[in-house]
């Protein structure tokens, strides 16, 4: 998932267990959002691309969970979305270290 912002830098926080993450200073807003993860899942910041976060995990459902917690947090309302582009937004959907047969 990509970090996106035009007017406010989003600031994710993952947890040292990485088991869960809070967003922070989405559209401005002072209040932080804590997102849980479910069993099984983890997050973790990429290495390769800046303002990318990576979740993990072995259950598909369980993931696009997560994803769907952190994408509804960062909902704009009101708002028209062609024109206001912040958010975090899902970039690709991928395995991480498939197993060759």
């Amino acid at each position: 998932m990509r970090l996106v912002h035009a007017h406010f830098p989003i600031q994710a926080l993952i947890s040292k267990d990485k088991k869960q993450i809070e967003i922070k200073n989405f559209l401005g807003g002072k209040k932080g959002h804590l997102i849980n993860l479910q069993p099984g899942c983890t997050v973790f910041k990429s290495t390769d691309t800046q303002h990318e976060i990576v979740f993990d995990g072995t259950d598909i459902g369980a993931l696009s969970l997560c994803c769907a917690q952190v994408s509804q947090v960062c909902k704009v309302g009101r708002k028209d979305e062609r024109k206001f582009l912040d958010g975090i937004f899902v970039s690709e959907k991928t395995l991480t270290n498939p197993k060759e047969d």
